[in-house]
């Protein structure tokens, strides 16, 4: 992605976002334009992130994993975990006789 800024894209904005705008600017410090970009560059990143590079020939962008459902089994302790626990309870059952 080039850092140049080159290229200008022109738009119309309500009277309220353009006071917003030069609102941010001046107590920021920096010029309108500066805040237009951030919020485009915020907005696109969320849509889906910027890459520094395109991917590989042929291969399409990958997704995010949805997350694991919340099973019951998901939420278990893993194996040997859970043969600690079952050991544990054996030899605290063991010794209380």
């Amino acid at each position: 992605m080039s850092t140049a800024k080159s290229d200008e894209i022109k738009v119309r904005v309500t009277h309220d976002m353009k006071a917003a705008i030069v609102r941010l600017a001046s107590a920021r410090g920096e010029g309108e334009s500066v805040i237009v970009r951030e919020a485009i560059k915020r907005y696109l990143h969320d849509l889906e992130p910027l890459r520094e590079t395109p991917p590989p020939y042929g291969h399409a962008p990958t997704k995010p994993e949805p997350p694991a459902p919340d099973t019951k089994k998901s939420r278990g302790l893993p194996g040997f975990a859970a043969a600690l626990s079952i050991a544990a309870v054996l030899l605290i059952a063991g010794c209380s006789k």
